[in-house]
């Protein structure tokens, strides 16, 4: 069976440059590039959406040259409807009794044709320089869906062709029809096309297909709809078909409900059809303190953004875009984002080659002497986002005209010349890249079959030549400089009593109108605090002052925060009960006599209850010098005072440093009866540090 390798390409119409044999002919010559490749070699060109495919069966390299008993096929799709006056095959042959055969189709008609006859019948003669070879060709008509065949095989060594040149007239314009223009209606709609040309059918689709010679409705008389459609039409006649023309009418009501989403919570508003929605005719938006709307989405995720005035043709909804008082600029991060344009390349930029399918990147494992393949390694992929993991490899392009290179510590991916083999090589290995749907085709510049793809059968990326759904196409993700938008909050509640505690489960943006506080410390019975301001790092328990009122912490991308260390505080998302260990004190937030300060919960059964997004406080009893695990932490247990109070003079903004509980001097203990004493060795009441503890060995 013979291979066949097809290379399609597309030749625009352009009459200014054309070569011009009369007012209504027109020249297009192709030529082989490599073995594998063909394209249009002047200024000539082919009607739109020409394509052509080449394909040979001899097995050396040459992309010109036939032996005995092999052939060549140049196959032409796209000249529907335009006359062929002529074929220019520029040929040599070894000898002058060079043989071989010639066949040209259209369709399934044989227009022109030289059986096994030698070279001096196809109008040349033996030469080292090619001539022109012009069979004799029937004016032929391209029926739709026809395609031009030039077929050539050889009975003797040795025949050459390197190029063809086609000659065709080209195809009478047909005047389209004209349609409606694009409207809005209530009940229903008529249609009514006009400016047929005299002779011509109309045919028109609804359904989004493309009508053609026979495909659509054929149109008869003005008819009426009643839903929103786009309407295509064109004209036919005498096997010429018209450009498509298109109109979309929209059925909609006089008026639309806007839903206003401001946090997930929605606010409609009624807005008249036809009058353009301007942002500031958007109904007032009441926002929690350290909040503002900055602008409005069209989709939860802040992808897209509404551009004013809107033109509003249905009912939708509008998602609030907010920014907090706690950003003094703009809150950017690094992503690496899915490449869908080869053309986003360029030198110098940080990639990963990754397969999206099974959600793996090139790891930094392979690639050594011993495993000269690209293992694999898991990273996250949403959407068109690509998060790394630890053992991901990240390469820097390098581009020289069309040629690119992956370079990572001066070492550059590499085909190893051999079988399926990768490698870092210390050459400057180069490969050559298309992208098309987010797949990237990154072909070795070494070998002209072998592409860097995924294999699910061996989990690795390599270098194949097959193409099967076990050998999968990559894609590239760039890093790139991210000014992300964001859509949601998380309202506090700040009492008379002017401080709360807080713990939630995504990453916040501190308000300046709001103090926020981690505990590192505890001096006596002072707690040392440290503020942050901005980013709030995911579950990291604070301690909140600000006047009474509700304040606004806007959520952001966990990229943007930093993780603190050294913070006593825990927390949890939900109503949980906590379990008193031992060896532990614990408080919570709490009023008592007029004082805000962090106090013992009431354990009921060795637990307290910690409520939704609170925070609490747990000290390990070890860094004050007591160690005994089996010491009763209830009520009537240790206790390091009655209340811990907050000490916020010299507290500094964090970038936070790890921190750690600054230990108390050895404890003062005294007995019952007064006396000092250094270590509890006997079961009893003690006072310790000046409170009352039962000390059970």
């Amino acid at each position: 069976m013979r291979s066949r390798i097809v290379i399609s390409f597309i030749c625009f119409l352009s009459l200014l440059s054309v070569d011009r044999i009369s007012a209504e002919t027109v020249k297009v010559t192709y030529a082989q590039t490599s073995k594998t490749e063909i394209s249009c070699t002047d200024d000539a060109t082919a009607p739109d959406n020409v394509s052509a495919s080449f394909s040979t069966t001899y097995p050396n390299n040459s992309s010109v040259q036939l032996t005995e008993g092999y052939n060549m096929t140049y196959t032409f799709s796209g000249f529907d409807g335009y006359t062929i006056h002529g074929i220019t095959l520029n040929m040599r042959s070894n000898k002058d009794t060079g043989a071989g055969s010639l066949s040209i189709k259209v369709g399934d008609e044989v227009i022109a044709s030289i059986a096994e006859s030698g070279f001096d019948s196809w109008y040349g003669s033996y030469s080292n320089a090619y001539v022109d070879v012009v069979p004799k060709v029937t004016n032929t008509k391209v029926g739709l869906g026809e395609d031009l065949v030039i077929a050539i095989s050889s009975t003797e060594n040795s025949l050459y062709c390197k190029s063809v040149t086609i000659e065709y007239s080209v195809a009478s314009k047909l005047t389209s029809p004209t349609l409606p223009a694009s409207a809005v209606f209530d009940d229903s709609y008529e249609i009514v096309i006009t400016d047929i040309p005299d002779g011509a059918i109309v045919r028109y689709t609804t359904d989004g297909t493309e009508p053609s010679m026979e495909n659509g409705n054929i149109y008869a008389a003005p008819f009426s709809i009643d839903v929103t459609t786009t309407l295509k039409a064109v004209a036919v006649l005498d096997g010429v078909v018209s450009d498509v023309v298109t109109a979309t009418y929209t059925k909609a009501p006089s008026s639309f409900t806007i839903a206003l989403n401001v946090n997930g919570q929605t606010t409609n508003m009624t807005w008249p059809r036809g009058v353009l929605l301007d942002e500031q005719s958007i109904l007032p938006v009441s926002l929690p303190s350290g909040l503002l709307v900055s602008g409005w989405a069209l989709d939860a995720n802040a992808s897209e953004m509404a551009t004013f005035p809107l033109d509003v043709y249905s009912d939708m909804m509008l998602y609030a875009v907010l920014s907090s008082s706690g950003l003094s600029e703009p809150v950017l991060y690094d992503a690496y984002v899915l490449v869908n344009d080869v053309a986003d390349l360029k030198a110098g930029d940080s990639v990963i080659i990754a397969e999206n399918n099974d959600g793996v990147a090139i790891s930094k494992d392979g690639l050594n002497s011993k495993n000269k393949y690209a293992l694999p390694t898991t990273v996250e992929i949403n959407g068109d986002m690509l998060t790394p993991s630890t053992d991901t490899r990240v390469f820097v392009l390098g581009k020289s005209g069309d040629d690119y290179t992956f370079v990572e510590n001066s070492k550059y991916l590499a085909y190893n010349r051999s079988g399926t083999e990768l490698l870092m090589s210390d050459g400057e290995d180069s490969w050559s890249i298309t992208v098309e749907n987010g797949l990237a085709s990154i072909k070795s510049n070494f070998d002209i079959t072998r592409y860097l793809k995924y294999s699910t059968l061996n989990t690795r990326f390599a270098a194949y030549s097959a193409s099967t759904a076990s050998y999968r196409l990559p894609s590239i993700y760039k890093k790139k400089v991210i000014n992300p938008l964001f859509t949601s909050y998380t309202p506090i509640n700040i009492t008379s009593a002017g401080y709360a505690t807080m713990y939630l489960d995504t990453p916040v943006v501190i308000p300046k109108e709001l103090e926020a506080y981690i505990i590192t410390g505890v001096v006596g019975t002072e707690l040392v605090m440290q503020q942050v301001k901005g980013v709030l790092p995911a579950r990291t328990g604070v301690v909140l002052r600000a006047p009474a009122g509700v304040y606004g912490l806007l959520h952001v991308h966990e990229a943007l925060a930093e993780e603190m260390e050294g913070n006593l505080l825990s927390g949890t998302a939900i109503d949980t009960y906590i379990t008193a260990q031992k060896g532990y004190a614990y408080y919570v937030l709490a009023r008592k006599n007029g004082l805000v300060a962090m106090y013992h919960p009431t354990l009921t059964d060795g637990q307290f209850l910690n409520n939704a997004n609170r925070a609490y406080l747990a000290l390990d009893l070890s860094n004050f010098g007591i160690f005994d695990e089996d010491i009763d932490t209830g009520d009537d247990g240790i206790q390091l005072s009655n209340g811990l109070r907050f000490n916020f003079s010299g507290t500094t903004d964090i970038a936070p440093q790890p921190s750690t509980i600054s230990p108390q001097p050895s404890p003062l203990i005294y007995d019952l009866q007064g006396r000092r004493v250094y270590t509890l060795n006997s079961a009893g009441v003690y006072i310790v540090n000046g409170q009352k503890i039962i000390y059970k060995p």
